[in-house]
């Protein structure tokens, strides 16, 4: 299964694993769409497991991190799994500084997040 939205990410399924390759940055011009995206995938698949590939996401602001924030609570309560993978240089010290990567769970590879 193979679905586009151009202006997001490509989904698709390996095994029982959700994969979205992002192919924009998350900032505050589309924070709000990708929310609702990525809530939906999460209500539509309770308990299941999600791996967000941002092997194409140079940045991300302020309005994105909130936006990660709020989708990675709303998978939780739905029990399901939101991984990030291949994460670039920048956006990882991000996360480090603003200790996201202790709320975050991350990968180095779209394989090891596959496994996880």
């Amino acid at each position: 299964m193979t679905f586009t939205d151009e202006s997001f990410f490509t989904l698709s399924r390996i095994n029982e694993t959700l994969v979205l390759d992002f192919t924009c940055d998350i900032d505050f011009t589309n924070a709000t769409a990708v929310a609702r995206y990525l809530v939906a995938i999460a209500d539509q698949n309770p308990g299941g497991k999600v791996v967000a590939d941002f092997q194409n996401l140079a940045y991300i602001d302020s309005a994105g991190i909130a936006t990660l924030l709020q989708v990675v609570a709303h998978f939780q309560s739905q029990d399901a799994r939101l991984i990030f993978c291949n994460i670039n240089v920048q956006v990882q010290g991000l996360f480090e500084i603003a200790k996201l990567d202790e709320v975050f769970t991350t990968a180095d590879s779209l394989d090891t997040a596959l496994m996880g």
